[in-house]
């Protein structure tokens, strides 16, 4: 597994990660904010605007059932069919894990199935445009958060 730095930007609109950036700080807002009792989505938590992370990197190019390995790293699926990336049961994941995946193929789908009692919680779970991005939050007990360009 190689690493590389992501330079997601410092400044809003930039186009860097503007995607990326501003689903790691609507979720640190409201983390920040029912932390602090405070009301969540106003908008008044503060979160730095330059954030630079490093990632393990792997490349994808089948269907893949996420385990311990693909915590905390950057997954370029690269394929030119419908692929499934299955989120298992009991696989290990602490409260906190992030998996984040990038969609370089054409002509095909990413969809996020959830295994027999795990429930991937968000506003869709395919991401189907080429660099379309997802971000899995392992929340605990097989429940999970998906943010990202979803349908």
């Amino acid at each position: 597994m190689a690493f590389v730095f992501i330079n997601i930007g410092n400044t809003d609109d930039d186009g860097l990660g503007d995607k990326i950036r501003d689903a790691f700080q609507t979720v640190n807002d409201n983390f920040d904010e029912a932390l602090n009792a405070d009301d969540v989505g106003d908008g008044d938590a503060q979160v730095p605007t330059n954030l630079n992370l490093k990632l393990p990197v792997s490349s994808i190019t089948a269907n893949h059932t996420l385990d311990t390995n693909d915590r905390n790293a950057l997954l370029r699926i690269d394929t030119e069919v419908n692929t499934v990336i299955t989120v298992p049961a009991d696989a290990g994941f602490t409260s906190g894990d992030v998996i984040i995946a990038q969609y370089v193929g054409l002509g095909g789908s990413v969809e996020f199935l959830p295994a027999s009692g795990v429930s991937i919680e968000g506003a869709g779970d395919v991401i189907d445009e080429q660099w379309a991005v997802a971000v899995l939050i392992y929340v605990g007990s097989n429940v999970w958060t998906i943010i990202g360009d979803l349908v």
